[in-house]
């Protein structure tokens, strides 16, 4: 829709705000800026314009996920994603890594944004009886543009016993502390609420 302004002699500033998401990635778009005279009755006028292109995410990435099965706490789980294609200038990518049971938008991050393309962990336990759990890696390049792909063959069953639970977790945090990785010791805090729930 065109937007009209009388505007005074000298520099003139104008805001144009656009509806968040109205632009779609990968299209491109066309602002025209027409200019003339409000005090003469001729129609010629000035037109200036500027094309942008909306960034696209990074697309075609793949994250594995070994083992594949393994115990709450107890089995260290390496990630490794690869695949992903991005304008060149969009470069660097940095990739997140993280992983849910039921909800997408309560992902528990295993490893932090960087340009590391892998990582391991520990993962609290997956759906009660089957253990599935869905690992996630998500791409972000320089723009803050995101791609993400998700890995559902993972299973990671509970430690029933409370004994095992407790001890397994004191030597987890504490090598988080020592280590200084609020990443690590907030896994195993879930880990453990998830395990002792199971339990019980």
């Amino acid at each position: 829709t065109p937007q009209s302004y009388d505007l005074v002699d000298g520099t003139s500033i104008v805001q144009l705000s656009l509806r968040k998401g109205i632009l779609l990635e990968g299209l491109s778009y066309t602002f025209e800026l027409r200019a003339r005279y409000s005090t003469v009755l001729s129609n010629e006028k000035a037109i200036a314009s500027v094309t942008i292109v909306m960034n696209e995410a990074p697309t075609g990435g793949s994250l594995a996920v070994s083992p594949t099965t393994g115990d709450a706490l107890n089995t260290t789980f390496f990630f490794q994603t690869s695949g992903w294609t991005d304008d060149p200038d969009d470069y660097p990518l940095s990739y997140v890594f993280s992983y849910y049971v039921s909800r997408p938008f309560s992902q528990m991050v295993v490893k932090t944004a960087s340009e590391l393309t892998y990582g391991e962990a520990t993962m609290g336990q997956g759906k009660t009886g089957s253990g599935a759990v869905y690992c996630v890696a998500n791409a972000t390049d320089s723009y803050g543009a995101t791609g993400t792909t998700t890995n559902s063959d993972i299973r990671v069953f509970p430690i029933e016993n409370l004994e095992d639970l407790s001890n397994i977790a004191t030597d987890t945090m504490a090598q988080a502390l020592v280590d200084d990785d609020a990443t690590a010791l907030n896994n195993v805090v879930t880990a453990v609420t998830s395990s002792l729930n199971a339990a019980n």
